[in-house]
């Protein structure tokens, strides 16, 4: 269980976040618990924008999907590279931007 209260925002806290899990669980992937933060990263994002929690953040694939009250799948977002992981270690600033800009995007079509 990943229980992370401070997110790490750039690939060296990101190391260190995931080289402490370790500690606790070896055998954790890099790319399972990249997409746990980034999933609450994201959530936390989408819940400020829209003042409150009404929609669900996933992982699908290497994809993020908001997932509505409903059920359904309202918003998919596609990394801007190969995968979400290589985008942060890239420019990690220009991801969580993105990813900001999405959820105020999604909070304004509500």
């Amino acid at each position: 269980m990943i229980m992370l209260i401070n997110l790490p925002t750039t690939p060296i806290e990101f190391q260190e976040a995931l080289a402490v899990q370790r500690v606790h669980e070896p055998q954790t992937d890099e790319t399972e618990f990249f997409q746990t933060v980034l999933t609450e990263i994201f959530q936390r994002y989408l819940d400020y924008a829209e003042e409150g929690h009404y929609d669900t953040v996933k992982f699908n694939g290497a994809n993020l999907e908001v997932v509505g009250v409903t059920g359904k799948v309202s918003n998919v977002i596609k990394p801007s590279g190969e995968s979400f992981l290589a985008d942060f270690n890239t420019d990690a600033d220009k991801l969580l931007t993105l990813l900001e800009d999405q959820a105020g995007n999604i909070a304004m079509q509500q």
